[in-house]
């Protein structure tokens, strides 16, 4: 890759702005709307668009931004998320080998652990000087070593007061990190390999440092590559496992705290509801939606397999939420469609019909899975999502009596 296509280093808005921005961010947006709208947000920054698409975004041939796994992630999680924060150092790194090189060869010890104290080592500029301008070299050198520094502060994975760094593996970030950086490689078997061993491939190219951890640190977490937010990867079946037409309901009103992060969502890793709804993303559609069902005079509830479900005098309506990206997307629906259909008719006598399912999306859908909408809608599924930016939940599909105080048509 060329120096020119690298982005630059000498350029780096508050980490605050790199957030705003990616968050006003919705699927195939065009790239230059992100760039006038980021130009115009006092809560942006006139550079941070080129910097998102140099280090996490990808682009279609047309120019639009792809809603890819990196996308979902921040939406799923939030950006100040340590997970996120990790996922968005090693993209950095594997995207730019200006990065890359300055963390193995300054910072990190042969063995793959970080000297600590090199990440706050001033005299480390001198490795940025051939990167710079010649006529003031040193000052921008300086200026570069001082930024990646700042970024690490900022994002929370190097604490200079404690001398610690925070990229510990346990919460998966390491996979999630190479099944993002895989959705743009080109090689077929380069991306098998990030996709199916990341360990291995992090090992084989000699990039422990990266992960401030020896080689048998990273095998230790070799075997446990599912992560968080894989919903590509998961064997365990969602939703009610019984033999019986009749499984337990358990319903319970809804007043969920907002999750945890980091490695607590470890533990949440064998149970795919629990796990889904650990993510933040998740957790405020269900917030958003519970509020407005409030707003309206009803009740919102949820048991052990249903996310939301509440009743109205025209009836019962009972939700899903998936959280999902452009890979992922059609598996998704399908999985949420199925598991709506199969509750529709496991608790049919726990219910006030006629009962009206809705499938909620973190985000739009992409243009060429659009066709869902209607597929959807053909087997009495309302499919909508929340607008960005807004508050407003939104469908393409007529909407239903039950839901027409609670979704809006659009176009």
């Amino acid at each position: 890759m060329a120096r020119s296509d690298l982005g630059s280093l000498t350029k780096e808005p508050p980490l605050s702005k790199l957030d705003a921005t990616l968050m006003a961010i919705s699927p195939d947006m065009p790239y230059e709307d992100l760039r006038r709208l980021a130009r115009t947000d006092p809560d942006m920054h006139g550079d941070a668009p080129g910097l998102l698409r140099k280090r996490f975004l990808v682009l279609g041939p047309d120019k639009r931004i792809i809603y890819d796994r990196f996308l979902s992630l921040v939406r799923s999680l939030g950006p100040d998320a340590l997970m996120v924060r990790k996922v968005m150092y090693f993209l950095w790194a594997y995207r730019d080998p200006r990065i890359r090189d300055f963390v193995l060869s300054r910072i990190a010890r042969p063995d793959g652990k970080w000297r600590v104290s090199q990440v706050a080592n001033k005299a480390n500029a001198s490795f940025f000087e051939k990167y710079a301008a010649a006529t003031a070299a040193a000052s921008s050198a300086a200026k570069i070593r001082s930024n990646f520094e700042r970024f690490l502060i900022d994002a929370q994975l190097y604490e200079p007061d404690r001398k610690v760094v925070n990229l510990g593996l346990t919460d998966g970030w390491l996979t999630e990190a190479l099944r993002i950086a895989a959705q743009t490689e080109r090689d077929r078997t380069t991306r098998q390999l990030m996709t199916a061993s990341p360990i291995t491939f992090v090992i084989q190219r000699r990039w422990q440092g990266l992960t401030n951890a020896t080689v048998s640190s990273l095998q230790v977490h070799s075997a446990a590559s599912t992560t968080i937010l894989d919903q590509d990867y998961e064997a365990a079946p969602e939703g009610p496992t019984t033999t019986a037409k009749s499984p337990q309901f358990h319903a319970k009103e809804w007043n969920r705290s907002e999750p945890a992060s980091g490695a607590a969502l470890q533990t949440m890793l064998t149970n795919p509801v629990a796990r889904e709804r650990a993510l933040k993303g998740h957790y405020h559609l269900e917030r958003l939606l519970a509020d407005l069902v409030r707003q309206h005079g009803h009740d919102p509830r949820y048991t052990d397999q249903i996310d939301l479900f509440f009743e109205t005098d025209a009836g019962t309506v009972i939700v899903e939420i998936k959280t999902c990206h452009a890979s992922n997307v059609h598996n998704q629906i399908r999985k949420g469609i199925s598991q709506l259909l199969e509750y529709r008719f496991l608790f049919a006598d726990r219910f006030r019909p006629p009962v009206t399912p809705l499938l909620l999306l973190e985000a739009a859908l992409p243009a060429a899975s659009r066709w869902l909408i209607d597929f959807a809608t053909s087997l009495g599924v309302t499919l909508a999502w929340r607008e960005i930016p807004g508050e407003r939940l939104v469908t393409t599909a007529k909407v239903p009596q039950q839901l027409a105080q609670l979704v809006a048509e659009c176009l």
